[in-house]
């Protein structure tokens, strides 16, 4: 019986032994890095509001809204309906920035034909926001006011601080309707000519 307990004693001595004089060794540190480039991106695509769904999508990278109508209003309207109703243009715009907190803007110019012009107060943009083009999460930061597009770095939307990417709607009209940010209509005896101008799309962060 002693001998048995000296044996266990021994051993219990000897594994407490090993445990006191475990070593570590480590290198020096090893440096890790990963980039993420700077981007800014400004993303657009047209569409124009017509009665056949399979043409939608405008042939060029123009706003064309074809010939303007009365609809018994009095004036010449491209939409039947303030700036959403058929014969509007949608301009999807979005934009990347890495992070980093952005402003969209769009700078437009009367439209001519010759020495005529188209009121600037019947040439509007109306913002929209719609969950579903955002995969349903709600609208961040703030969008710009509806009114006329004839107007140099007019704000259309202004990002929160975190620059969380949204998809915005901006519809595109010639109307008289107030409702779509119209301050005048364009007139029944208006000069007949292709009139034109430009839309600049511009991010700033």
């Amino acid at each position: 019986m002693k001998k048995v307990s000296a044996l266990l004693v021994a051993v219990a001595v000897l594994a407490g032994s090993n445990s006191a004089y475990a070593a570590s060794l480590s290198k020096p540190p090893v440096n890790v890095s990963a980039e993420v480039e700077s981007t800014l991106q400004l993303n657009l695509a047209l569409f124009k509001n017509s009665v056949d769904a399979a043409n939608n999508i405008t042939a060029s990278n123009a706003m064309n809204f074809g010939t303007l109508k009365d609809i018994g209003t009095g004036t010449l309207r491209s939409s039947t309906t303030g700036s959403t109703g058929i014969g509007s243009v949608i301009a999807l715009i979005s934009a990347v920035s890495s992070g980093v907190p952005y402003v969209l803007t769009q700078t437009g110019t009367q439209l001519t034909s010759g020495s005529n012009t188209l009121p600037s107060g019947a040439c509007t943009v109306v913002p929209v926001y719609a969950a579903a083009d955002n995969g349903g999460q709600a609208l961040v930061g703030t969008l710009g006011t509806k009114g006329t597009w004839v107007a140099t770095d007019k704000t259309l939307y202004t990002s929160n601080a975190a620059a969380d990417v949204r998809q915005i709607q901006y519809h595109y009209s010639i109307t008289d309707d107030p409702n779509a940010g119209a301050t005048t209509g364009v007139p029944t005896n208006q000069a007949a000519g292709t009139y034109t101008a430009t839309v600049t799309f511009t991010v700033t962060a």
